[in-house]
C-alpha cells in the first residue's frame, strides 16, 4: 500500500532528524560543560579578592569558623552587624591616626626642620594627600645628587598626572 510506505518513510525521516538533533544537543551540552569547567577553573585559580575602583570584591563569601569540628557557615544578621561595627571602629581609629600624623607632618613642614628635598615631598603630600616616593636603590654609594634626581623625577611624574 502506497500510504503505508509513505508513512514508513516519514517515520524513518523523523527518526533520522531526531537522531541528528539529539547528536547536536549532546555535542552542545558537552561544549557547554567544557566551557563551564574552564570558567570554574579560572575563577578558582584567580586571586580571591579583586580591587575594582577602590572597592574590594571577593569571590569567596564570608564564612564563620566557629570550631574545628563544624564546617564554616554563613554569618547571621547579628554577626554581620558586629563585623560591620568592628570594621567601622577600626576605620575610625585609622582615620584619627592619619589626621594626627598629618598634623604632625604639617607642624614639621611649617617649622622647616627638614631638608629641602623632604620639605617639597611632604608639602606635596599635604596638598593632594597622595605621595609616591622614589624607589630605594640597593647601593651603598647613593649620593645626594642621586636622591635629588629621583625626587625631581617623582615631581615631574606628579606634575604630568595633574596636567593630564
Amino acid at each position: 500500500d502506497p500510504r503505508v510506505a509513505s508513512l514508513q518513510r516519514n517515520i524513518l525521516f523523523l527518526q533520522q532528524e531526531h537522531k541528528g538533533t539529539l547528536e547536536k544537543l549532546h555535542a552542545e551540552i558537552e561544549h557547554l560543560r567544557r566551557e563551564n569547567k574552564l570558567q570554574y577553573k579560572l575563577i578558582m585559580d584567580s586571586p580571591k579578592a579583586e580591587v575594582n575602583g577602590g572597592l574590594i570584591t571577593s569571590l569567596q563569601p564570608l564564612r564563620i569558623h566557629s570550631s574545628p569540628f563544624h564546617p564554616p557557615r554563613a554569618p547571621t544578621l547579628q554577626e554581620c552587624e558586629v563585623i560591620i561595627r568592628q570594621l567601622y571602629n577600626a576605620n575610625s581609629l585609622q582615620s584619627q591616626e592619619l589626621m594626627r600624623v598629618k598634623a604632625l607632618l604639617r607642624d614639621i613642614v611649617l617649622s622647616k626642620k627638614i631638608t629641602p628635598e623632604n620639605y617639597i615631598l611632604t608639602k606635596a603630600y599635604l596638598v593632594d594627600g597622595t605621595m609616591v616616593l622614589p624607589a630605594l636603590k640597593q647601593s651603598l654609594s647613593s649620593s645626594i645628587a642621586d636622591r635629588q634626581r629621583r625626587t625631581r623625577a617623582v615631581q615631574r611624574d606628579r606634575f604630568k598626572r595633574i596636567v593630564q
